[in-house]
């Protein structure tokens, strides 16, 4: 007997997150909105994940499960997409769970009010491991135009960089995928492309989502890869961000967190070669003295030193230095 087509397609990356995947589950498969499909991605758990994953398909037939060898969460993502059959899109991060039952019918409802309406952001309870809960409920509005929805969306400020905790219009992702490869912000680094799609998005201060932080999650264990990807993420926005018009002072603001991480991925990765160009042109888009004159301290200071030796010779001195000082360090700390 074929499946009824759903309305919304919920997509939930899964590896290796056994002692949460049921509490996971079970939020979305109790949503008041029932017109639903489930797509389970199993990304090479090693665990009892994939198993679970299977448990729930045999349960409930609006459940869809697809096991794959370990790829990262970007492809865990982008297969769910070429899986998906409902008219609206949203994510679940398997170590997470829908904070209301009536969550998704509350902002689904939001899209039938508007049909401009693209995209719509619903707030977000970050809760610790000591349980303390951290809420963030920007106010109820609009934001539309490249130009405002980039402004605000890079800066995470009313729109968050997650994909989590938006239900997206089948369309949007009509051209859009999520970067192979990446470990980290590969969410954020699709900021851009998402802005030249979307029209309208509405910030909703209905129903939850709820993020917990783990001690061993991914996102703060560091590794080079992940420096990389960090900065290849935040050199990307800065890269759109100056073709925008009138972003004389964001660009100086911006250009100044997009060269400390240059700095410590060149320091993690200890190569020069691959950073060369995006070093190159970030030169091309130094801030004016007008612009840093309301920055940090710190980073007049930078801008003091461009001005005398050059970014490059700037930057070569500051990482030489600091390498120098780990090599050092290492000498005199036991193994």
């Amino acid at each position: 007997m074929e499946k009824i087509k759903p309305i919304l397609s919920v997509i939930v990356p899964v590896y290796n997150v056994e002692p949460y995947l049921s509490r996971c589950v079970d939020s979305i498969l109790s949503q008041s909105f029932t017109n639903l499909e489930l797509i389970l991605v199993d990304d090479g758990s090693t665990d009892r994940s994939g198993a679970i994953c299977d448990e729930y398909e045999k349960k409930d037939d609006r459940v869809i499960v697809c096991h794959q060898p370990n790829r990262g969460v970007a492809a865990a993502r982008n297969r769910g997409l070429d899986l998906v059959r409902g008219e609206y899109i949203t994510f679940v991060d398997s170590d997470d769970q829908i904070g209301t039952s009536t969550t998704y019918e509350e902002n689904m409802a939001i899209f039938k009010k508007d049909a401009r309406i693209d995209v719509v952001q619903y707030p977000i309870y970050a809760i610790s491991a000591d349980n303390r809960v951290n809420k963030s409920i920007p106010t109820s509005q609009y934001v539309e135009g490249e130009r405002n929805l980039f402004l605000s969306w890079y800066q995470g400020n009313p729109i968050r960089g997650y994909v989590w905790d938006k239900i997206f219009k089948k369309n949007i992702f009509d051209t859009i995928r999520f970067p192979k490869g990446m470990q980290l912000a590969e969410d954020a680094y699709c900021i851009v492309d998402f802005v030249k799609v979307v029209k309208y998005l509405f910030i909703s201060e209905l129903g939850y989502y709820n993020y917990f932080y783990r001690d061993n999650a991914a996102t703060i264990q560091f590794s080079a890869e992940k420096c990389t990807d960090l900065f290849l993420c935040k050199y990307r926005h800065f890269r759109f961000l100056s073709t925008l018009s009138s972003v004389d002072k964001e660009c100086s603001h911006y250009f100044f967190y997009v060269y400390k991480d240059f700095l410590n991925t060149r320091i993690a990765v200890h190569k020069e070669g691959r950073f060369v160009d995006s070093l190159e042109f970030m030169k091309e888009h130094m801030p004016q003295w007008k612009f840093v004159r309301n920055e940090s301290i710190k980073n007049r200071i930078w801008y003091i030193l461009f001005s005398i030796l050059g970014i490059r010779n700037s930057s070569s001195l500051y990482v030489n230095v600091v390498l120098l000082r780990l090599r050092v360090r290492r000498l005199f700390v036991k193994e």
